[in-house]
């Protein structure tokens, strides 16, 4: 009977989340360029990938800035898959899966509200960055769940790994290369092993194609040739060094904005995180201290002296502004810290979770090592790493209580199904008003077009914080606007 109340309540835990994100989905506006994606416009940058060929991310920009029930339903079915698929990457009881997939939607919840607006709160970024993500977890499981047989011709499974992949490929050119690269080493270590080298061999061919697509777009020549591409936009792209300078001095350059920059940027809105990373990992210390033996005492020493030295950094803050030097300080910090955790995550004697948390460990840092090549700054572009932070937390805490002998006065599950609610409430409650905002200035917008005024009046959002270029700010993004709005081109638009 315990095993059935188990399973009843991960399915309506499911349930009345998947509700939740369908109407945060429902909710969520068109902003920024998801007005130029809804325009014939964003058919032809998608066809002639004039921006990038993010053909598969860019695709769904197409499709869910065209229909509002599109969007509503891939909104709402990825947000809610993300957390279905990280928290069944090793299999768990349907109560380690309960808190597993609650833990994940309470760090959904509590990413930088930057970092939700320009990926979660922007159709156009969801279709980019958000559902890539959920493409990590189903190629993570697929690895993962490679001990199924193999017979000698190729089956269906193989036609939908081959081209699950190669979509894959195609939504954000940091995580492409990265992947690519994980498969060649996975691809080596089946043949080395001589296991399901057939599979990991097809998932390499797979992202060579898929590699090759997405450095398909002339603006990546341009990008080679004269160091800079997109000139004319606001997204231009430029390298982060001087391509005549030489090998050593791209180098030094890539690996100064790696520390410098990207290491930085990962932590830089969550540095609440490096604190919790903390507490897991001195857990974790206590649980395998038989394991650690002689370097039990190394461990705690090293953790506490990491700990006082963040402490101390994140004081000195206070007194002295970001720049330069406290990034360089941050960024060797980061460096430890990096090492340090995986250090502590070798000690785990479940080969299943030690490997997938020193996986999602080092991807967190990992995947953004083609960015530091570029100068290109947003939160958006950490929402991966932010992601392979939580899975690698979230696994260690499950294996650190599954076997313990505490007793729990109250279930984990139902602790963390009330915190749950409580963020969705709020959240509920931040797009309700915007929701009510977008349809007000829709029907301001109807208004004026009936009555042929020479103008028309909206509404600022009053949690303009959870959207990402809400308000049409120059003269072409004011064009795409009234476009897609079929607004008259004479009619001014006027916030107020």
């Amino acid at each position: 009977m315990f095993k059935v109340g188990d399973k009843k309540l991960w399915i309506i835990t499911n349930v009345l989340t998947y509700i939740f994100y369908l109407y945060i989905a429902v909710c969520i506006p068109y902003t920024h360029d998801d007005w130029d994606w809804g325009l014939s416009v964003g058919l032809e940058q998608l066809k002639n990938a004039s921006l990038n060929s993010r053909y598969a991310g860019n695709f769904f920009a197409v499709i869910m800035t065209r229909s509002e029930l599109i969007k509503n339903i891939i909104i709402s079915v990825v947000a809610w898959g993300i957390p279905y698929t990280y928290s069944g990457i090793i299999s768990k009881s349907y109560k380690e899966k309960t808190v597993s997939f609650l833990l994940c939607n309470v760090f959904v919840m509590l990413m930088p509200v930057e970092m939700w607006a320009q990926t979660y709160g922007w159709v156009s970024g969801f279709a980019n960055y958000v559902i890539s993500l959920l493409c990590i977890g189903i190629f993570i499981r697929m690895c993962n769940g490679s001990d199924e047989p193999i017979t000698g011709r190729l089956n269906a499974r193989d036609i939908f790994f081959f081209v699950f992949v190669v979509i894959f490929q195609l939504f954000l050119e940091n995580i492409s290369i990265y992947f690519f690269s994980v498969s060649i080493f996975i691809c080596v270590v089946a043949i080395k092993k001589q296991t399901h080298k057939r599979r990991y061999a097809i998932i390499l061919a797979a992202n060579i194609i898929g590699l090759i697509i997405m450095f398909s777009s002339n603006i990546y020549g341009e990008l080679f040739k004269t160091g800079e591409t997109l000139t004319h936009l606001v997204v231009v792209r430029k390298f982060s060094f001087d391509m005549d300078k030489g090998l050593l001095s791209i180098i030094k350059n890539v690996l100064d904005n790696f520390v410098t920059i990207r290491l930085v940027d990962i932590w830089r809105s969550t540095k609440w995180l490096v604190l919790l990373v903390l507490i897991v990992t001195f857990l974790l210390i206590q649980k395998n201290k038989t394991k650690l033996e002689k370097k039990y005492k190394i461990a705690i020493i090293a953790e506490l002296a990491t700990l006082f030295v963040y402490l101390g950094m994140l004081f000195n803050l206070t007194v002295v502004n970001e720049n330069r030097t406290t990034d360089i300080f941050f960024g060797l910090f980061y460096i430890w810290f990096i090492f340090f955790v995986l250090f502590i995550i070798c000690s785990v004697t479940d080969k299943k979770v030690k490997y997938t948390c020193v996986f999602s460990w080092i991807s967190a840092f990992l995947s953004v090592v083609p960015l530091s090549a570029i100068l290109e700054n947003g939160s958006r572009l950490y929402l991966a790493s932010y992601m392979f932070i939580i899975i690698t937390v979230i696994e260690l805490i499950i294996y650190i209580f599954k076997d313990s002998s505490f007793e729990f006065k109250i279930k984990p599950a139902i602790v963390l199904g009330i915190v749950v609610f409580g963020l969705f409430v709020h959240r509920f409650y931040v797009y309700t008003d915007i929701y009510l905002n977008t349809c007000n200035s829709r029907e301001q917008i109807q208004n004026a077009i009936k009555n042929n005024s020479d103008e028309v009046h909206l509404n600022y959002y009053n949690y303009e914080e959870y959207l990402w270029g809400e308000y049409p700010v120059d003269d072409e993004r004011i064009d795409f606007y009234k476009k897609f709005y079929h607004i008259p081109e004479e009619m001014e638009i006027i916030y107020e």
